[in-house]
């Protein structure tokens, strides 16, 4: 399974202290679920300050949707680590390098739909067919309208 975990650890572009340490997949559900961790002890930077090698105070379960792998619908689920800084005082949750702050999809997903939606189809085709450019991108991603209108928030399985 180290070898499983370490190849996905690379597909996803981890880098540490993030490491992929499970990986479940439902072809008949049509997903693939990764839960990504950090090693037990690490230390992070305060995203308030700065301060460095601030310890883990407690972590948050999150999820994120990620691009498809092949026909595979992909989510990213972790406890996401928060520190209680012993510079600054504040408790801040720490930012993780595979999605942007606020967002349930991963940096790759949001570029998708930004560059299609921008680039890939004449705005006047989607106006003529009444549809909006990221319901039809929605469709085909299979995406929620809520989660399209960061609405929603995804639910760990």
């Amino acid at each position: 399974m180290a070898t499983e975990h370490g190849l996905f650890t690379a597909a996803l572009g981890l880098s540490p202290p993030w490491q992929v340490t499970d990986v479940r997949f439902d072809p008949q559900g049509g997903r693939i679920d990764f839960e990504v961790g950090f090693a037990q002890g690490g230390r992070f930077v305060c995203p308030a300050c700065a301060a460095e090698a601030q310890a883990v105070h407690d972590t948050r379960e999150r999820s994120w949707r990620h691009l498809h792998f092949f026909q595979f619908q992909a989510f990213i689920h972790a406890k996401v680590p928060r520190v209680r800084c012993q510079a600054c005082g504040k408790t801040t949750q720490v930012p993780v390098p595979w999605a942007r702050k606020g967002t349930v999809f991963v940096n790759e997903v949001a570029r998708f739909f930004h560059a299609t939606f921008f680039f890939a189809v004449p705005s006047d085709t989607w106006s003529r067919g009444g549809f909006s450019q990221t319901s039809l991108i929605g469709v085909q991603l299979r995406v929620s309208p809520d989660q399209r209108s960061g609405r929603a928030c995804l639910a760990a399985s």
